[in-house]
């Protein structure tokens, strides 16, 4: 490593300490959360709030279907994601939020066996769903994506700070 990028490598780890880099996730999570609800709001304005709007349900459109039917509304328009994934994004913050609190408690966790208790509930209820069973609630998919979204950021959380951890490298 030259000398430069040696100078570079301690400046940066002294900016990106792990306790910032936790903070900048969490108000990144934070943003996505309260954009999600920003769409019912935003239509209510005038054409650059609309178009605002426009955006942010693009943004989410690669990653949830936006089915109107299979989301929350807010004065009679649908928020940016259906409620399993509005369930997953907000898990992801709650997950986030006791993550300091519970970080020393998950040492003996399996990453896969705790990935596969993240996903069950919601593989559950799309499989007796789709078998006719009984019919999903947007309570019970909310359900759902709430519990997956904050296994998964106690999941990811450690990964991401571990990078920024200069104590472990």
């Amino acid at each position: 490593m030259s000398r430069e990028s040696l100078k570079s490598h301690v400046f940066l780890s002294q900016i990106l300490t792990p306790k910032r880099v936790y903070f900048g996730v969490l108000v990144c999570v934070l943003i996505c959360c309260l954009s999600i609800a920003a769409p019912p709001f935003l239509l209510n304005g005038n054409a650059g709030s609309r178009t605002l709007a426009g955006l942010i349900m693009l943004f989410y459109a690669p990653t949830c279907h936006q089915m109107a039917d299979r989301s929350f509304h807010i004065g009679g328009h649908a928020m940016a994601v259906c409620t399993r994934c509005t369930g997953i994004y907000t898990g992801f913050l709650l997950g986030c939020l006791v993550y300091p609190a519970i970080r020393r408690l998950r040492s003996g966790w399996h990453p896969r066996k705790a990935l596969l208790l993240a996903v069950t509930p919601m593989l559950v209820d799309f499989t007796v769903t789709r078998a006719g069973i009984y019919p999903s609630t947007l309570l019970i998919r909310a359900a759902t994506g709430l519990v997956a979204g904050g296994i998964c950021s106690v999941l990811l959380l450690p990964m991401i700070l571990d990078i920024f951890d200069d104590n472990h490298k």
